[in-house]
């Protein structure tokens, strides 16, 4: 109906703030495991094939890195449950809606890898987790994303593109309703 909101407008409602991602969201990018690291088993490595229409599907890798080194050096790239996990290499902005998916317990134990990041709100009562989510499936988003990959067809996607970005911020019920919304 006419009281749909779009998120693809450029004229967000009056009440609705524009503000930087950074200021709202805790992002991180994989740390660069070499090769030489790669074990059979261990803890896997989160890949960015990994996550394709929206879900984790871990079988399609099999790189791991030793306990030792997951629970050690990298014990701050380990996923968390509800982590919002995106694909940033070889990124192609139409299709970018797909390289998005929470990490669930089942995927756990799991350590971020270079061309993978992961979101997180600084505050849940200013910033509802599952909004961004949809918010990075706007045009809107893939706007700021075109602008920063100038010239070419791939981006590769990085904390310092993020730190360049906006999201639109309605206050919190009224992102809750549009999350829903677009849920079903």
């Amino acid at each position: 109906g006419g009281d749909a909101v779009s998120l693809n407008a450029d004229d967000f409602p009056n009440h609705w703030r524009v503000v930087p991602i950074d200021h709202v969201a805790f992002f991180q990018e994989g740390p660069g495991v070499r090769t030489h690291q790669y074990t059979e088993s261990g803890v896997k490595l989160l890949n960015g094939s990994n996550i394709n229409g929206g879900f984790l599907d871990l079988s399609k890798t099999d790189r791991y890195i030793s306990d030792s080194e997951a629970f050690g050096k990298y014990k701050h790239f380990l996923v968390e449950p509800g982590d919002l996990l995106i694909a940033c290499s070889g990124v192609v902005v139409d299709k970018f809606e797909g390289k998005i998916a929470y990490a669930e317990e089942e995927h756990l134990p799991l350590c971020m890898n270079t061309s993978t990041m992961r979101f997180r709100s600084l505050n849940e009562d200013v910033l509802y987790l599952d909004y961004f989510r949809r918010f990075l499936q706007t045009s809107f988003f893939k706007t700021q994303l075109q602008k920063l990959s100038t010239g070419s067809a791939q981006l590769n996607l990085g904390p310092s593109h993020i730190k360049q970005m906006v999201v639109p911020l309605p206050p919190l019920p009224e992102q809750k309703r549009i999350a829903a919304i677009l849920d079903k």
